[in-house]
């Protein structure tokens, strides 16, 4: 019976996608200005117990990615040229792709690279513009930022390339495939596109949140209340 997707690289991306998540997540509160001890206090029960729902609740949306991601990339081709990740499919495999991840190495690098210095360079108009985006770096500190980045690498990827990148391409299979049975080359860079485009666009809110709540930043008092709501919640634990 044929599997209807390799469940060793589900699991391998799941837990590397979870764990990126718990990275994110002191980044994300600073960010975002998100006050967990409100919503806590207003729910009465502990932020450790909320953060935990949090992560669970990611848990089964990315599960549910992951395995669509996956299945359609099978519905495309997977094994005849379509959406692939061969390096992590030949390890699994116990294949040597050596010479393929030296391959691809020094371009990746190179383009990152230089993906970043355009960033800079294209963002300076911008926070010259609006000071809360100049301000921003420095309020957020540089190792949450770098904890942060492996969500970016692993989990956005995960979400906006094996699952709706995918999706995309199999919308355009569905509508037109080439001589050999595959989405067309066309179809696979609109898809890429377009999943480039929505990305972009998913960032706008929370830029907009951030922009509303940069001026009320408090970092020191947030600390000195969830010190205070900890000894709240520590008197309540004891009485009978």
């Amino acid at each position: 019976m044929k599997k209807l997707i390799n469940w060793k690289l589900f699991f391998i991306l799941l837990i590397a996608c979870i764990i990126t998540i718990i990275m994110v997540l002191p980044y994300s509160f600073d960010l975002t200005s998100i006050d967990l001890i409100a919503v806590a206090i207003e729910q009465g029960i502990a932020i450790e117990i909320l953060i935990l729902l949090m992560i669970v609740q990611y848990l089964i949306m990315f599960a549910i990615i992951i395995f669509l991601g996956l299945l359609l990339s099978t519905k495309i081709g997977l094994e005849t040229g379509g959406l692939r990740l061969p390096i992590l499919e030949g390890i699994l495999n116990k294949e040597n792709k050596t010479k393929e991840f030296k391959a691809i190495l020094l371009p990746s690098i190179s383009l990152g690279v230089l993906a970043g210095v355009l960033i800079i360079i294209i963002s300076i108009p911008f926070n010259n513009a609006i000071p809360v985006f100049k301000n921003m770096e420095v309020i957020v500190p540089a190792w949450k930022g770098f904890l942060a980045s492996f969500y970016g690498g692993i989990a956005e990827e995960v979400l906006l390339r094996l699952f709706f990148m995918s999706f995309l391409v199999w919308v355009t299979f569905l509508i037109k495939k080439n001589k050999d049975g595959n989405p067309t080359s066309f179809g696979v860079w609109l898809s890429i596109i377009l999943a480039s485009v929505i990305f972009g666009i998913g960032h706008l809110p929370a830029t907009a949140i951030n922009r509303n709540n940069r001026s009320s930043y408090r970092p020191r008092n947030r600390f000195k209340r969830y010190r205070r709501y900890s000894f709240r919640m520590a008197l309540l634990e004891k009485r009978p």
